[in-house]
């Protein structure tokens, strides 16, 4: 505030020289439009730093006008997912390229705060599991006496996609593949609401009856494959050998993994084994409203 009247004080004791009063003067009797738009302009000025001063003065003085200012809702562009880590590790015992997503530019520190930690703890979890195996395996062979062209190591690839993304909502899935003898993958979903920094859940996005309108959809769909593809094969009560309990799909679970697709659907996962054979990989099922 004693900055701000000294430059006042500053100012106010400025004095304009005669010639350069003389000149203006002159200016303004040759173009009376001129002057009239430069006293709008004035005012206008006067009136917006009146403003700001004021504006100034609420802020520092009012601490109630100051929380309601912080609270007023900033204007973001879309979130935006990227990448924050992206190594690679190749050794002997295993090779390891991962690329880790984060989420910004949300509007809500909180929210991505939690969300990138809850990511980069489960990279963490992944890598750190991958390399003990790796070298449990290793050992293994060694005391075996194979020879080291003989050992095969284990390769593992992170990786993230995008599903939507729009004001309210985000939807994206970090993935692990791992080759050693075959091809093994591990999805993991994330479906964020943006405006209350929660989860989303299937309850959300289709009510109440959330689990019938999904199983019906999901049979239905069933149906169709089989009719539709030959090779399509589902579990039923009487593929016993290839069930653990015996049963075939009759509902999707309290943890059901999902996405959301572009359009606003929600888009029902199954990892391999769960509900057919293994060599129809992941099955995906689209929910419509």
């Amino acid at each position: 505030m004693k900055k701000l009247k000294k430059a006042c004080q500053f100012y106010e004791s400025l004095k304009i020289p005669k010639q350069l009063e003389y000149t203006v003067e002159s200016a303004f009797k040759e173009n009376k439009k001129t002057k009239r738009k430069w006293v709008f302009t004035k005012t206008i000025l006067a009136i917006t730093c009146s403003a700001c001063f004021a504006f100034f003065i609420m802020v520092n003085t009012n601490m109630s006008f100051a929380n309601a200012v912080s609270n007023i809702p900033i204007v973001r562009d879309i979130a935006e997912i990227f990448t924050i880590r992206d190594y690679k590790e190749d050794n002997e015992s295993e090779l390891i390229d991962a690329k880790v997503p984060a989420l910004r530019n949300t509007g809500n520190t909180a929210l991505e705060k939690r969300i990138n930690a809850e990511i980069m703890h489960k990279v963490d979890a992944l890598v750190h599991d991958v390399k003990n195996r790796a070298k449990e395996y290793q050992n293994i062979l060694k005391e075996a006496n194979y020879t080291d062209a003989a050992i095969k190591r284990i390769e593992v690839q992170i990786d993230y996609e995008i599903k939507s993304n729009t004001k309210e909502r985000v939807s994206f899935v970090l993935s692990k593949s791992e080759y050693f003898g075959s091809n093994y993958t591990e999805k993991y979903y994330y479906n964020v609401d943006l405006t209350t920094g929660k989860d989303i859940t299937l309850k959300d996005m289709l009510g109440e009856n959330y689990k019938s309108i999904a199983n019906s959809q999901i049979k239905e769909q069933i149906q169709e494959r089989i009719e539709n593809d030959e090779n399509a094969m589902f579990f039923s009560e009487e593929d016993d050998p290839y069930l653990e309990d015996g049963s075939s799909f009759k509902s999707i679970s309290d943890k059901q993994e999902f996405y959301i697709n572009e359009e606003g659907n929600v888009v029902i996962v199954f990892p391999k084994y769960t509900i057919a054979p293994g060599y129809m990989g992941i099955l995906e099922f689209e929910i419509k409203k």
